[in-house]
């Protein structure tokens, strides 16, 4: 008996349902999607929500979709939350062979109905079929003022909108649009779709070869970009880059292989510290390359530090051409002096398999204090061509400039100290080195300055007839005052004070200035004769034996 009720209060609802009694239209039913995309063999659930009702208490709705790419798997009515039973009834099918699916509720009661806006349902789909676009609409074998209406609590019929929904159905796995090389250790790939994090942070899912090392990876907040950090690279050479098992959001898998030519590595680099008014050098260095044919490049430098004095190079592997200048104006950029370094090998291509040396820049500082060297990227960057498969190609290049600290230099004075006289006439003054400079003397005072010296040991040579040459070492770490105590009694000038120059000086025992004989080296204490007391002096330094050697 409450079959046949429920049967008849449906039939006279449908009735009124499907009366010419007209309503004003109002409110709108909308089908609303809890996924954007599915794919094939998915399950997924569209919300069925009345917006904007006013006194309803009964509905129809007439739905259709595409039998071969879906079917419906349950229904849950939820009707504005109501309990069925106390405030409603209601009744739904499908029909998967035909595409359809209809549902019909009504209140009961003399003082129910619903306004404002809610949930009626939820329909479960399954993918049957892998079309790009999946769409649930109006029943078009109904009215189409018929699809969907409803009645309120006075009977009065009212039409409303279907809002209908199209699911994008993704079957396609993501693939890479692009790998693009930033630096040495450092490439980005670009895929055509969001990601799945889990396969796409997955490190043992990258295989880059020949033997380069994965080591780490970042995905971006689109999911779309993936960026890499790997070991250094080896410029020009092309790698092999295989990414397992990566997904996109809804799982579609794939392995995708795409190569990529890697980037060479191109520094500045002190050789030494460099001190003011020294001449000091800088190292243009690469790492790893293959079948480079050329490089090129501008360098900028403050000429209030620095200034350039030429370039060292094996002349066997490479002709540089070099250009120097003052960089033009520019609105944020002031003056500044550059050159142009373009880099041709000799024999091409070159390939190399460590970190080289290109070449080395010698400059002359004007300053202490710290100032950049730096490749020029407001104008033109580093650049490097290439051969691959006899083609040219650009090879990328990450560059690095150097910070350069100009360290102060020292003073050293020299005062030369010697027995018995202020004679500094005759005194020679050397400083050794890979070429021996002869130093100026002030003969007044005995002394000598050197200016703009680096730490180290200076070695300076004296020599006056009549004295052992000898060879002083002397420490600097700052500015330096020394002493040089010349050694009195070479006569013969065989680099020892021997019996020999004790011999010469007696023969010249009291001899007078100005008198046949006289030799005005023997006059020790200058005081214009020869005697025991200029013997003494030699005879004093007896056995000593110069250092100066060949």
């Amino acid at each position: 008996m409450k079959r046949i009720s429920v049967l008849l209060f449906l039939f006279m609802l449908a009735a009124v349902l499907f009366s010419d009694t007209a309503a004003a239209e109002n409110g709108s039913i909308s089908l609303i999607p809890q996924v954007d995309t599915v794919k094939k063999g998915m399950e997924f659930e569209v919300d069925i929500r009345a917006d904007n009702m006013d006194n309803l208490y009964g509905l129809q709705i007439h739905l259709s979709f595409d039998k071969s790419q879906l079917e419906i798997v349950e229904f849950k009515p939820e009707f504005f939350g109501w309990k069925e039973d106390d405030k409603y009834w209601e009744y739904h099918r499908w029909d998967n062979n035909s595409g359809t699916f209809d549902m019909v509720f009504t209140c009961y009661g003399s003082d129910l109905f619903f306004s404002g806006s809610g949930k009626l349902g939820t329909i479960k789909f399954r993918v049957t079929g892998t079309a790009a676009q999946l769409k649930i609409t109006e029943n078009i074998r109904y009215k189409p003022d018929r699809a969907c209406i409803g009645v309120d609590n006075e009977g009065r019929l009212s039409r409303y909108n279907v809002y209908q929904v199209t699911i994008h159905n993704d079957n396609i796995p993501p693939e890479i649009d692009n790998i693009e090389v930033i630096n040495n250790s450092t490439i980005r790939i670009e895929f055509n779709e969001p990601l799945d994090e889990e396969s796409a942070l997955d490190l043992n899912n990258y295989i880059i070869s020949p033997d380069l090392e994965v080591r780490s990876v970042h995905l971006d907040e689109s999911k779309k970009n993936i960026t890499l950090q790997t070991g250094p690279q080896v410029g020009n050479r092309l790698y092999e880059l295989t990414i397992l098992d990566i997904r996109d959001l809804i799982g579609n898998k794939n392995t995708v292989v795409k190569s990529f030519r890697g980037a060479m590595k191109l520094w500045l680099e002190a050789v030494d510290p460099i001190y003011n008014r020294n001449t000091g050098s800088v190292k243009l260095k690469a790492g790893p390359v293959e079948n480079m044919t050329q490089l090129k490049f501008y360098i900028k430098y403050d000429d209030d530090y620095l200034k350039y004095e030429g370039i060292r190079f094996d002349s066997g592997s490479f002709n540089p051409q070099i250009n120097t200048g003052q960089h033009p104006p520019h609105s944020q950029n002031p003056l500044y002096m550059y050159f142009y370094f373009m880099l041709n090998p000799v024999q091409k291509p070159v390939n190399r398999y460590d970190n080289w040396d290109v070449c080395e820049f010698d400059f002359l500082p004007q300053n202490t204090g710290s100032t950049m060297l730096e490749f020029m990227t407001d104008y033109r960057p580093p650049v490097a061509d290439g051969q691959a498969d006899g083609k040219p190609v650009t090879i990328v290049v990450e560059y690095s400039d150097e910070m350069i600290d100009i360290l102060p230099s020292y003073h050293m004075t020299g005062f030369i100290k010697m027995v018995g006289q202020n004679d500094f006439y005759n005194v020679q003054a050397y400083l050794l080195g890979d070429d021996m400079k002869k130093l100026t003397l002030n003969v007044l005072q005995g002394s000598f300055e050197l200016n703009y010296l680096i730490p180290g040991t200076y070695t300076v040579r004296l020599s006056k007839p009549g004295f052992l040459t000898m060879d002083y070492s002397i420490d600097v770490e700052g500015d330096t005052v020394e002493e040089l105590h010349m050694i009195a009694g070479d006569l013969n000038d065989n680099l020892k004070i021997d019996i020999t120059d004790i011999a010469i000086i007696c023969k010249k025992f009291s001899t007078k200035k100005g008198e046949d004989g006289w030799d005005q080296r023997m006059d020790y204490n200058a005081d214009g004769w020869i005697d025991i007391v200029d013997i003494s002096i030699v005879a004093r330094n007896y056995g000593i034996i110069s250092n100066v050697t060949g």
